[in-house]
């Protein structure tokens, strides 16, 4: 696309005018088949907008972050989000238009339903990678739901406080 400008206020950039401007895209397709369509800044703020396939729920990969907070909100469909404090699992389902936002330190996930789409937008301030991954807690989650079994969301021991 080239830069012009639209009713003489709005000046349209390109991905490489961006880019000068220190903003980057990140569109991929997971192993799972959900498909992100990201913004990352030099900051280390993003958004992303990710797609799971319609009969391909899966959760993603469990992580913390120590400097950077993400807001999660649900488009359409449910996701599960899950969170691992004080070595406790906790479970939170979210529908559409919920939100919910990750803690700095606090290791969470993301399970994906069949169909949804979510948001995400990360935020704070780091000069370097704050992605760090939480093999505990994918071992407490990469398993569930497989069979579609939610009857775990209804057990008061998983659920937020």
């Amino acid at each position: 696309m080239d830069s012009k400008e639209i009713n003489n206020e709005v000046t349209v950039l390109d991905e490489s005018e961006a880019q000068k401007l220190g903003i980057k895209s990140n569109y991929r397709i997971m192993p799972s088949g959900e498909k992100r369509f990201g913004l990352v800044a030099r900051d280390g703020s993003a958004y992303n907008r990710t797609e799971a396939p319609e009969d391909g729920a899966a959760w993603q990969n469990s992580h913390m972050h120590s400097a950077i907070k993400e807001m999660y909100i649900v488009q359409k469909g449910f996701i599960v989000f899950a969170e691992l404090e004080n070595g406790q699992l906790k479970l939170k389902k979210m529908d559409k238009n919920d939100y919910y936002m990750s803690r700095p330190g606090v290791p969470h996930n993301v399970y994906m339903a069949d169909g949804a789409v979510t948001h995400c937008v990360k935020y704070g301030e780091t000069d370097k990678s704050d992605w760090i991954p939480s093999t505990e807690l994918d071992a407490l989650t990469k398993h569930l739901f497989a069979d579609k079994d939610f009857s775990i969301l209804d057990d008061t021991k998983y659920k937020f406080t």
